[in-house]
């Protein structure tokens, strides 16, 4: 696979794509080894490793002090000024 003109996201798609590396680190993945999947298998910049993987270890931390039987609630507001190269929100200009 040609990787020059790919996306910095590589093929990860969905609205959260930090989200899968909060599920490698809670499932006890090193560090590195994310960071070998996430190049190796979904192609990811080495930038957006490093921003996805501080993300995940920022939000791990976050949801140890929120209350037990707390509810999160996502909101989508599906006014963004641009589309970012992971979203998989059907949309038009």
């Amino acid at each position: 696979m040609n990787r020059t003109n790919q996306s910095p996201w590589g093929n990860l798609v969905g609205i959260r794509p930090v989200k899968r590396v909060v599920k490698m680190l809670s499932d006890g993945m090193s560090e590195i080894e994310i960071q070998e999947k996430l190049k190796n298998e979904f192609f990811v910049s080495d930038k957006k490793i490093e921003l996805a993987l501080s993300i995940a270890k920022t939000e791990i931390e976050v949801m140890k002090t929120v209350p037990e039987k707390t509810v999160s609630l996502y909101i989508d507001i599906p006014f963004c000024p641009s589309r970012c190269v992971y979203c998989s929100f059907a949309s038009m200009p």
